[in-house]
């Protein structure tokens, strides 16, 4: 459960962009709080993509740069190499054990400048 504080960060989404927010956070050991609606890694590549889609940018191009993509995946990633690749980056930062699975956003509100009231689906708020 998210304990609703005012001296912490939250990253929503375990997909490519929360899981490189949440390092980056982690790195410059800024307090953070991380929810993911569904209960996996990956964002669309684990529930979403079809299983023969392929990205259009080449490996070289959507790789973090600190974790080269394996050139097993091809030139092309698969949906499935993209899903292994970001569930190997959060396990490899360390990243995994934080996230808070199956809670999903409802509503983000502005509060103040630089606040904001998130509800999540349980009526939880912080």
């Amino acid at each position: 459960m998210v304990v609703p504080s005012e001296d912490r960060m939250l990253v929503i989404g375990a997909g490519p962009t929360g899981l490189a927010m949440a390092r980056q956070l982690n790195e410059a050991e800024v307090a953070y709080d991380h929810v993911e609606a569904t209960d996996a890694i990956g964002g669309v590549w684990s529930h979403g993509a079809h299983r023969w889609i392929e990205l259009v940018t080449s490996r070289k191009t959507t790789e973090f740069p600190e974790f080269p993509m394996p050139r097993h995946v091809g030139d092309f990633p698969t949906r499935d190499g993209m899903r292994d690749y970001l569930r190997a980056y959060a396990e490899h930062f360390g990243l995994s054990q934080a996230i808070q699975f199956c809670h999903r956003v409802v509503q983000i509100v502005p509060e103040g400048e630089e606040r904001w009231q998130v509800t999540f689906e349980s009526g939880d708020r912080t």
